[in-house]
């Protein structure tokens, strides 16, 4: 996969989180009664930064690392579950993501 195809993934992940209104944090995806469920669930209604991606993707989880190395999640954990996150630091990630993708 090249970088405008992982830029591309991004992008509609990016726009799947609705500006923070369908993002959730401590599960990969929730669906409108916030029960936890498979980002590629046709039930899910919110995601985390890198389930956005996954539900985006539909691909092998090698090509899922690929795509979600420039958002620079160093730990997992950290991005799903951290209470002090807010939507605008992983709105910048995925920017940051872009703007690494286009250097």
């Amino acid at each position: 996969m090249n970088s405008s195809e992982i830029k591309l993934v991004l992008e509609r992940a990016l726009a799947r989180l609705k500006a923070g209104e369908a993002w959730t944090q401590h599960a990969f995806a929730r669906d409108d009664a916030g029960v936890e469920v498979d980002p590629s669930d046709p039930r899910a209604a919110s995601w985390c930064a890198l389930g956005a991606v996954y539900a985006e993707l539909k691909a092998p989880f090698a090509e899922f690392r690929a795509v979600t190395s420039p958002l620079r999640i160093r730990r997992v954990p950290t991005a799903l579950n951290d209470n002090a996150r807010s939507f605008d630091e992983v709105r910048r990630l995925y920017e940051d993501a872009f703007a690494w993708l286009d250097a």
